[in-house]
């Protein structure tokens, strides 16, 4: 499999600041007839950090959050749009392996268990360490302080989940309702939020509806602007052709 720079295919290369030497694996599969398919590998490890909510799950909860993880980020990201070039058109397909790559190509998920009332919700916020320590607090530029209790992993990127983002649920200041892990594997595809042209406003998920209800706005709908990772990435791997979204046929 090829790599690319996760900058390079980002939507909003400067409101997030996805690091140039984070690495996105993919595969181009060129049969002889006239479609495509790109197949895209995120790698993710995660770490159960008890320390934060002195919760313990057993190791069959722990595999049940994995899974649904795992299923969800590729139901959301797999088949939404194709991407269309001269005769030629590409379906999308997203898979995510539980498997350390290197650290520049793995994401690690940081699930801190705790048992949540109705009323309960939890953060949910990804933060670059772009320093290769996340012991000491520093700022991450996607986020807030990176919490000290996380692995020291150099140039690991860190997303905190509450275990109810394998389902999907509407906070209170918010009139819509999101999966959260679908929404953070969004930004281990690069894509930013609809408004974050200033790095001072990490909380810009969309001035108008339409925005908002977008999966990186604050929704589930998949709009083509989600989708600009495959696009800046087919043309890329392909510079010749002009590429465009459409929706797709399966």
């Amino acid at each position: 499999m090829a790599t690319v720079s996760l900058y390079e295919i980002s939507n909003r290369p400067r409101g997030g600041y996805p690091p140039r030497r984070r690495r996105l694996h993919y595969a181009l599969v060129r049969p002889p007839s006239r479609s495509w398919r790109l197949d895209v590998t995120l790698s993710v490890q995660f770490v159960f950090a008890l320390e934060w909510s002195g919760e313990v799950w057993s190791e069959a909860r722990k595999q049940a959050f994995e899974s649904a993880f795992i299923r969800n980020a590729r139901r959301m990201w797999s088949n939404r749009f194709d991407v269309v070039g001269d005769r030629h058109r590409v379906t999308v397909r997203l898979d995510v392996v539980n498997r350390f790559k290197a650290a520049n190509e793995t994401w690690i998920v940081n699930v801190y268990p705790r048992e949540l009332r109705r009323d309960q919700r939890s953060a949910v916020r990804c933060d670059y360490d772009f320093n290769g320590w996340l012991h000491g607090g520093p700022r991450g530029p996607d986020g807030g302080i990176i919490d000290a209790s996380g692995p020291m992993l150099r140039h690991a990127a860190v997303c905190y989940l509450g275990e109810e983002s394998v389902s999907v649920t509407q906070t209170a200041d918010s009139e819509f309702r999101q999966r959260g892990s679908d929404h953070e594997v969004g930004h281990m595809l690069g894509m930013q939020h609809p408004l974050c042209n200033d790095p001072r406003n990490r909380r810009c998920y969309g001035d108008s509806f339409q925005e908002r209800r977008r999966i990186m706005g604050s929704g589930m709908s998949m709009s083509s602007l989600d989708y600009a990772w495959a696009l800046n990435l087919m043309r890329i791997a392909v510079p010749q052709t002009t590429w465009r979204l459409e929706p797709c046929r399966t």
